[in-house]
């Protein structure tokens, strides 16, 4: 995967996560204004309203409150469970327990269900396909989000429809549909400025840069970009500039226009640090070095790489490990200081295999689970071949258990019957013995 790809793929999902910030203050005030009159019934909604603000601020404190909410939930209406299951389904997602966080989302499906709340059912829909586009699962996430369309065109929602939009968009651009993804976000966007939700808009702006930057219309994609950065200077929203800002100096440097590429870095650079984001700070760190190296100030070059692999490190962040050390390789052999290009080269081999063996170790994994599977439902399928021939054999014994039972039977009732025959013959026989004898007795006594 090239760094432009990867980058376009984490800014769609970090902007997912900033759009509410600035908002979230004002909110969380009102709700805790609210708590101390709120009726009991009411407190496991309060709770997960309150976790919500925190979702982009401080995961932690959106479990507790999530936590104590379902603690309080005793005869809690379907309708504020489907904000607290909802809220869960965004916590897991947050923390990419995936599964988890369709379990949450699944639930919230079924108490909108249940409360005929078709918005929140749409929302939840939505927010499935948008896990499953995360963990790879296109075809669901496509199902999904469509499904969710119709729902939200039914009621009317305009800002589900413009996500799921969105959504579909970068499915696309995630599956390299780059003009299919472009169509998608100007969809969602157009939808945000007729709401007047221009902050969604500059978000679909973004990916329509990011996109253009792929089809290598570079034109476009700063058109795009700096609107979105027009928008979020002008709103005062400082984290959300970074994007655009780095996306920007990207085409910049495909542009061979290093000194402006090195400029907008710089400026995102400042602002990952303030927010301390160390995966933003390694990339533009190593991004400044690439253009260092390529203007020939190698041992500018050389700088930024070093500071890029002391924040790799910690995180093990080795894709971007594995570029510096090739730029580290190249920029020493540049300068002719061979003995250290050697041993970045070595470095670099090192992490290289590191990767081939982490994705071996993938495919590996993958053919097991694959090979798991198939032994099992192999087996299954002996088990259910055994069970059948077993009983077969079981019917079949019980077939010759019946049919020796019904011939001893047989020649138990017919000996029966000889023996009684026999013996009705022998007193017959004794009978006629006996009246043999009278009648000679008889005889006797008159002769006498």
């Amino acid at each position: 995967m090239n760094i432009r790809y990867l980058s376009g793929t984490v800014v769609f999902l970090l902007l997912v996560l900033s759009h509410s910030f600035c908002f979230a203050q004002t909110e969380r005030d009102s709700l805790l204004t609210f708590r101390t009159t709120a009726e009991a019934k009411a407190l496991p909604r309060l709770m997960a309203e309150l976790a919500n603000t925190y979702y982009r601020e401080d995961i932690g404190i959106m479990k507790a409150y999530l936590d104590t909410a379902f603690s309080l939930v005793d005869d809690t209406p379907a309708l504020d469970m489907v904000r607290l299951y909802h809220y869960s389904g965004d916590y897991y997602d947050r923390i990419a327990r995936y599964d988890s966080a369709v379990y949450f989302y699944k639930a919230a499906v079924n108490s909108a269900t249940t409360a005929q709340d078709d918005v929140g059912k749409a929302k939840a829909i939505s927010r499935i396909g948008l896990v499953y586009y995360k963990s790879g699962k296109y075809d669901l996430s496509s199902e999904h989000l469509i499904e969710a369309i119709k729902i939200a065109e039914q009621t009317g929602h305009r800002e589900t429809i413009s996500n799921c939009y969105g959504y579909l968009g970068h499915l696309n651009y995630g599956q390299k549909k780059f003009d299919e993804a472009i169509k998608y976000q100007k969809m969602s966007k157009q939808i945000n400025i007729e709401d007047g939700d221009f902050h969604r808009a500059a978000t679909s702006d973004v990916n329509i840069g990011n996109a253009y930057h792929q089809l290598d219309q570079l034109d476009s994609s700063l058109y795009y970009l700096q609107s979105a950065l027009d928008y979020y200077v002008s709103i005062g929203d400082t984290l959300s500039q970074s994007y655009p800002l780095n996306n920007m100096a990207m085409v910049y440097n495909q542009q061979d226009k290093y000194e402006e590429s090195i400029a907008f870095l710089e400026r995102g650079l400042a602002i990952r640090t303030k927010y301390n984001e160390p995966r933003g700070i390694c990339f533009g760190l190593n991004y400044i070095g690439l253009n260092y190296r390529e203007m020939g100030q190698f041992e500018k070059a050389i700088d930024y790489y070093e500071r890029s692999i002391e924040q790799a490190i910690p995180i093990d962040y080795v894709l971007l490990m594995e570029n510096s050390y090739e730029g580290l390789a190249e920029c020493h052999a540049m300068l002719n200081q061979f003995e250290q290009a050697y041993e970045y080269q070595k470095k670099l081999n090192v992490i290289s295999d590191t990767l081939f063996n982490r994705d071996k170790l993938q495919s590996l994994a993958d053919a097991q689970t694959k090979y798991e599977t198939e032994k099992k439902e192999n087996e299954i399928k002996l088990l259910n071949t055994q069970n059948q021939l077993q009983a077969a054999i079981i019917a079949q014994d019980n077939l010759y258990l019946i049919g020796a039972g019904g011939l001893i039977a047989f020649i138990l009732i017919l000996g029966g019957l000889l023996f009684r025959q026999r013996d009705l013959k022998n007193r017959a026989a004794l009978e006629r013995e006996k009246t043999k004898l009278k009648t000679e007795q008889i005889r006797a006594v008159i002769s006498s």
